[in-house]
């Protein structure tokens, strides 16, 4: 614990744009506290990338509510079908 100040400042989102430049697909939820990481990411990235934003969904509800799920399933299948 005398790190934690180090860990709390840590970011890499410096090295987005050198070292992200495979296909992405970030999948967000629009309710999520986290989702603006998934946007920073996005317009730092320099590949072919995609943001999907699932409606009325949190982060932690894309784990494993089924209205949710079901949106990113499809998604990642065309996706990732397409390499």
């Amino acid at each position: 614990m005398t790190s934690l100040d180090k860990v709390l400042a840590f970011s890499t989102f410096h090295l987005i744009p050198d070292l992200l430049t495979q296909r992405l697909l970030l999948i967000a939820g629009s309710d999520a506290d986290t989702r603006i990481y998934s946007e920073q990411a996005h317009a730092l990235s320099q590949g072919t990338k995609e943001l999907f934003i699932v409606d009325g969904a949190t982060h932690v509800a894309l784990y494993d509510v089924p209205a949710y799920v079901n949106q990113a399933i499809p998604k990642l299948a065309t996706f990732f079908g397409q390499l």
